[in-house]
């Protein structure tokens, strides 16, 4: 039986498909039964098959020369198809916006990729001379970046370095001339240092490159043998404003008599700042300029070195103390601090309870308007409050703690409150605060306390599922709230802050029946308190036509919940 099947060409390449039959799928019927057999052929049927025969290798060399130009047409396509696709990806490159940057704003992308100084002591340790790591790396980009690094000292100003980690890696010539070459790069801005070693490094090749950059150090954090301090002592610090102590390593052949910051070569030392596991017994060998300090940060309140150099900080304005174990053995002592403005104290759980009270004791601190307590979270254990002459002056309060793990933790910070009249900003953080608590601080015909309060902050305060109950109490007394404040003079907020989630239905009512826009003219409230789940199942009765129509009174300043 012959095979005659249509004509079949190809859309695209027509010319060299003129002719080309389609091709048939499998053998023909008759074929397969002739070849199930082994029978004669009939003898019409043999003269097709000898055709077949006689013309399949002229019609099987045309194929192979059409499958070839093919080929060569395919070939041509996708290399077609290769260069279209590289023109665009150049032509996405050409017209990036990055290519439109201006360098000044590259600049400032660049230096939210580098690390510091407040950065790096919030995040742990980095290594500023590592070429993996920023500025390093930008520079190694293309020209452009590195023209911009080089050219941005600013990128370049805040270097760790810690001897001990980079010694297997690098030898100490190499590391001394990378952070030359640091240095050199910051083209004579002030130098933001973190410097540590167990050893000591007087003799290592950075030691002189570490002198000539002195007079520029604006902030140092360290982490080194004394020996190396005292080795520093000759130096003039001209800039340091900020002193770190994480640690001081001693040796036993130590001198004590050799100082490490006299008052003339620091002096514009103004922070300071040190590590819990530092004993202050071994400031009597700093000649620091404590006259001159206006903050200092972890001061241990039970230690009696450091309450002795307390009576040195005429000046301070800012102190954070730390009450750790131990008790207070100063009890005839006072410190006099005329300066000090705020006061911030965290108590550790191993404190002796009577610590804070004694501590607080012993300062004579008249012009204190900030006052900041974080409390331990432990399960029996009440908060108690310094004493109450502390209070008087405070204009901001701000109390971290956990009122229900003491049912006497309420009632100490209301009485508290109730000796701080002139208040005028309080934040508390508390993920357990009492009703108790909050009906304490409704004003009535009886109670004021607080009576000057214009900003109140309890975020984080409530779970999700607070109850109705407990939110009208809330309302309560934020409606108490809404009178003028006994002193004609004092500040009010003109700006009205809606919490930035709605709690609950019945608390929307709440704010419209308390009337919440007037409430807000009056009292900044901050709360961060979550939706309820079943808000929105409600959600219809509270936008219904009796709450949420235009003419509803206060709506609009309750905005999108």
């Amino acid at each position: 039986m012959p095979y005659n099947p249509g004509v079949w060409t190809c859309p695209t390449c027509a010319p060299l498909a003129v002719g080309l039959q389609e091709p048939q799928h499998g053998r023909a019927p008759r074929v397969e039964e002739l070849l199930r057999r082994n029978h004669p052929i009939m003898h019409e049927e043999l003269g097709d098959f000898h055709l077949i025969v006689d013309k399949s290798p002229d019609i099987i060399y045309g194929l192979n020369e059409r499958i070839l130009h093919v080929e060569q047409l395919l070939e041509r396509l996708l290399q077609a198809r290769s260069q279209a696709e590289a023109d665009l990806a150049d032509a996405r490159s050409l017209v990036h916006p990055m290519r439109a940057l201006p360098n000044t704003l590259m600049m400032t992308i660049f230096s939210y990729c580098v690390p510091t100084w407040d950065t790096a002591l919030s995040e742990g340790e980095v290594t500023s001379l590592d070429p993996a790591l920023a500025p390093w790396t930008l520079s190694f980009v293309c020209r452009r970046w590195r023209d911009i690094v080089l050219s941005s000292p600013q990128l370049w100003t805040y270097l760790e370095l810690d001897i001990d980690d980079h010694g297997a890696h690098i030898t100490p010539r190499q590391l001394a001339y990378k952070m030359t070459l640091f240095i050199e790069r910051s083209k004579g801005l002030p130098l933001f240092f973190h410097l540590s070693s167990t050893h000591d490094i007087a003799n290592h090749p950075i030691f002189p490159v570490l002198e000539v950059s002195l007079p520029r150090w604006k902030h140092l954090s360290i982490d080194l043998p004394r020996s190396t301090l005292q080795c520093l002592s000759g130096n003039i610090f001209s800039s340091l404003e900020q002193l770190v102590i994480l640690d001081v390593e001693e040796e036993s052949d130590e001198r004590d008599d050799l100082a490490v910051f006299e008052t003339t070569n620091a002096p514009n030392l103004r922070v300071l700042e040190v590590d819990a596991q530092v004993p202050w017994q071994l400031f009597e060998h700093f000649a620091l300029p404590w006259t001159g300090l206006r903050k200092v940060v972890d001061f241990p309140a039970v230690d009696f070195d450091a309450f002795w150099h307390l009576q040195k900080m005429s000046n301070i304005e800012d102190l954070a103390v730390f009450v750790g174990e131990g008790d207070m053995p100063m009890r005839a002592v006072k410190a006099s601090l005329p300066k000090l403005a705020c006061l911030s104290i965290q108590e550790d759980l191993e404190a002796h309870t009577k610590s804070l009270k004694a501590f607080c004791a012993a300062l004579d601190i008249p012009e204190l308007s900030e006052l900041r307590f974080t409390f331990p979270s432990a399960r029996g254990r009440p908060h108690r409050f310094p004493i109450f002459r502390l209070a008087d002056r405070l204009t901001k309060l701000h109390i971290a703690c956990a009122m229900s793990c003491n049912s006497n933790s309420s009632g100490n910070i209301l009485h508290f409150l109730s000796h701080a009249p002139l208040v005028e900003d309080f934040s508390i953080v508390d993920a357990g605060i009492t009703v108790k608590f909050i009906s304490g601080l409704t004003i009535t015909s009886t109670s004021a306390r607080l009576p000057l309060l214009r900003i109140f902050d309890f975020s984080g305060c409530f779970c999700d599922d607070i109850l109705s109950e407990d939110w009208a109490k809330i309302f309560d007394m934020l409606q108490s709230r809404l009178a003028e404040p006994a002193d004609s003079n004092a500040k009010t907020t003109g700006n009205a802050l809606v919490p930035s989630s709605h709690p609950s239905p019945n608390a929307a009512r709440f704010f419209l029946e308390k009337r919440w826009e007037e409430m807000c003219k009056t009292v900044r409230v901050e709360c961060g308190v979550t939706m309820r789940d079943d808000f929105s199942d409600e959600e219809d009765s509270v936008h219904g036509s009796d709450y949420g129509s235009d003419d509803s009174d206060g709506m609009d300043s309750v905005g999108t919940y």
